[in-house]
């Protein structure tokens, strides 16, 4: 009977190591994998920081674009402004200018008239003082004719 005891005894220490082995794995194993899950949440963390740092730059990004677009937008409302602020300047000059063209058109008009009256009149005078110059001239014979008869 102590031989069947003894036996018992080996084959339940036997056991018993077996199953401490087993739990010793067992431990071992989840030691390994709380390692392994510890290292996972730290990649996912640093995932997750990693893309709040993309999003936060792409959100900066995003808002510059957004004040330049509006920059942008602003000069360039100020140049159309500019740009027909100038167009309506250029019109009023074109009607500045055409307006001195006729001007100038009408003086030209006019300063030919009066060099074509004024030629007229220069022949008028010149015609007065040659019919004047004639009538001095008959005059006078007249006077020296009549002085000679006088003094003959």
């Amino acid at each position: 009977m102590d031989a069947a005891i003894a036996k018992v005894q080996a084959e339940a220490k036997e056991k018993e190591e077996q199953w401490s082995a087993k739990y010793k794995k067992l431990l071992d194993d989840g030691q390994e994998m709380r390692k392994i899950i510890a290292e996972f949440e730290l990649m996912i963390a640093k995932m997750m920081a990693d893309q709040e740092q993309e999003r936060e730059l792409s959100q900066m990004k995003l808002n510059e674009a957004l004040l330049e677009k509006e920059q942008v937008s602003s000069d360039l409302n100020a140049m159309e402004r500019s740009f027909s602020d100038l167009f309506k300047r250029l019109e009023k000059y074109k009607d500045v200018i055409e307006g001195y063209k006729k001007n100038e058109e009408t003086l030209k008009a006019c300063a030919q008239d009066y060099l074509a009256r004024i030629k007229k009149e220069e022949q008028r005078y010149q015609t007065l003082k040659a019919h004047a110059e004639e009538k001095i001239g008959h005059a006078n014979w007249r006077n020296r004719r009549g002085a000679v008869q006088k003094q003959g």
